[in-house]
């Protein structure tokens, strides 16, 4: 199996895929619970060792059973739900983008900007300030266009 480079997560979440049914996909019922959970649950934090258990395997198991049906790791597809989950705050609300970071269910501000680095490319400040633009503002975003 190759591994999920960040090039592949960036194309992944930029083309809006739904990520978190993804799940929903593999026709799995263990995954299908999962997602529903991470969808209903997502502010909680979620450890590897809960997500297998809700899924009903073993941890060990879990890991190679997921990265075998999703061809993602648990932790990249979680940290995709919750891009995409921001993606959608940013776009659809006027929130701070700590009060996002949180809705999203990511522990920290930092961990937020880690996350959107690696598969946005930009912080999410600059993501908000771009959706925040007004198109008859006659002000342009530095990002050039954003999707």
């Amino acid at each position: 199996m190759v591994p999920v480079t960040s090039t592949e997560l960036a194309v992944t979440a930029m083309t809006l895929v739904p990520v978190a049914d993804l799940l929903d996909a593999t026709r799995c019922q263990r995954l299908t619970r999962l997602a529903a959970y991470v969808r209903t649950c997502q502010t909680e934090g979620l450890t590897l060792g809960q997500a297998a258990a809700i899924a009903g395997l073993e941890r060990k198991y879990f890991s190679v059973y997921f990265r075998k049906r999703v061809r993602l790791s648990f932790s990249n597809w979680l940290m995709l739900v919750r891009v995409q989950t921001a993606l959608d705050l940013l776009k659809a609300a006027d929130v701070t983008v700590t009060e996002v970071a949180l809705e999203s269910g990511f522990g920290s501000l930092s961990a937020c900007e880690r996350a959107f680095r690696k598969v946005v490319a930009h912080p999410p400040r600059a993501v908000a300030r771009h959706h925040r633009l007004s198109p008859g503002s006659g002000r342009q975003s530095r990002m050039g266009e954003w999707r």
